[in-house]
């Protein structure tokens, strides 16, 4: 039987792995969508990394829905599977997420499909790229259903999404960026580092206007950042989200211009870094919206 603090670890990894797979999908295609504009040698190592991510996705969403069931019985592992709880959840909030996200993970699967021919013809690529782009907003979406913000204005939810679709953009293309950077020439990788720098600045300005103003809404406060649990992990989220920005900063304006004299070894080390710290992002997130809660929700 799960105690209460073992639902809550093990929802907190589930959600942490759902996350990541979410982010490889949304991630993973736009930088296949650059590198397919290069002629990059090595795509098909990418269209797999968007496939694992949504093969992931579909495990751990049905998942994620079972451990709800589970902590709303209080009834550990056997509580999981009941089915009255189940069909009761289906049809709300709870029910509608996993949809979304279901479709989301099949539509990104259909994409790759589409993709998987190196020669394929301009339709079918537009075809997979179109459906690429409907993956991205159903699972970014599925955000605007539940969750924190649900109860506050449409413009919080809007925003919300927003932030994820760009968290995701960065987070989810890190891996295909390090893998790429080391298979063409310094010429193209400096152009595929230059398109995802121009996406980067919009980027950051989605995370910064949806992060502002969704935290002057959950938080009553200023002072809740230091005195509740929610504050101080929303603290260390944005300390990790600080530093990223700033190694982002360090690709965009030092290494990617000084590729052709320094080689790819300074900008690899730097991704692997961004990696590291994304990760670290996407595991407060997962414990902050899971075992914590805004003051008054």
């Amino acid at each position: 039987m799960l105690d209460i603090d073992s639902w809550v670890i093990w929802s907190v990894v589930i959600k942490f792995a759902g996350l990541l797979a979410m982010a490889g999908v949304i991630g993973g295609s736009f930088i296949h969508l650059l590198a397919d504009r290069l002629r990059f040698p090595a795509r098909s190592h990418v269209r797999f990394y968007v496939l694992a991510c949504a093969v992931l996705g579909w495990l751990v969403v049905p998942l994620h829905f079972l451990l709800q069931v589970g902590g709303i019985n209080h009834s550990g592992i056997a509580g999981m599977f009941d089915p009255g709880m189940s069909v009761i959840l289906l049809q709300s909030a709870l029910g509608q997420v996993l949809l979304l996200r279901l479709l989301g993970f099949v539509v990104a699967a259909n994409a790759v499909w589409l993709l998987m021919p190196e020669n394929a013809g301009t339709m079918r690529r537009l075809a997979g790229y179109l459906l690429s782009g409907l993956s991205a907003l159903l699972l970014s979406g599925s955000f605007a259903v539940t969750g924190h913000t649900v109860n506050l204005a449409i413009a919080a939810s809007m925003l919300l999404v927003l932030h994820v679709l760009a968290v995701s953009l960065w987070i989810g293309a890190l891996y295909p960026l390090l893998h790429l950077s080391g298979t063409a020439e310094l010429v193209k990788v400096h152009k595929l580092m230059r398109g995802f720098g121009a996406l980067a600045l919009c980027i950051v300005a989605a995370l910064l206007l949806a992060g502002v103003y969704l935290a002057t809404q959950l938080l009553q406060t200023p002072a809740d950042l230091l005195t509740t649990s929610y504050g101080n992990t929303l603290l260390l989220k944005l300390t990790g989200v600080a530093v990223l920005l700033a190694l982002a900063a360090l690709n965009k304006l030092l290494l990617t211009p000084r590729l052709a004299a320094n080689g790819v070894a300074g900008l690899q080390r730097s991704i692997r870094c961004e990696i590291a710290l994304a990760l670290y992002v996407v595991a407060v997130t997962s414990w902050m919206t899971t075992a914590t809660g805004p003051a008054g929700q």
